[in-house]
């Protein structure tokens, strides 16, 4: 049985996410604030990590792309990083469609 996601905050996003299977999920970091985490999709070797990144998967600005592992995404730590909740939440419902659709 096919299961039905919803995610809030999900109805006033309206960027539709890829679901292309070349591109890489990666932790990008915005130049406004230090230590404020944003999710970005980007293809092999499109990683910017001296700056002018573009956009994350909330639409938001960011700054760099980081080396940080995806394992890390959402720890706390001795920093206070703060991780965008609208980024984790697109990037959930992406990852339940791909397994909604090998069903």
């Amino acid at each position: 049985m096919k299961k039905l996601w919803t995610l809030s905050g999900l109805l006033t996003h309206k960027k539709k996410i890829s679901m292309n299977s070349n591109k890489r999920l990666l932790i990008a970091e915005t130049s406004t604030s230090t230590f404020s985490y944003h999710l970005r999709k980007v293809d092999p070797g499109e990683e910017k990590y001296g700056g002018g990144a573009g956009e994350a998967l909330c639409g938001k600005a960011v700054g760099w792309d980081t080396k940080i592992p995806l394992s890390c995404w959402g720890k706390k730590d001795h920093l206070g990083s703060r991780y965008c909740q609208d980024c984790d939440n697109l990037a959930k419902c992406e990852l339940m469609a791909k397994d909604d659709s090998e069903i």
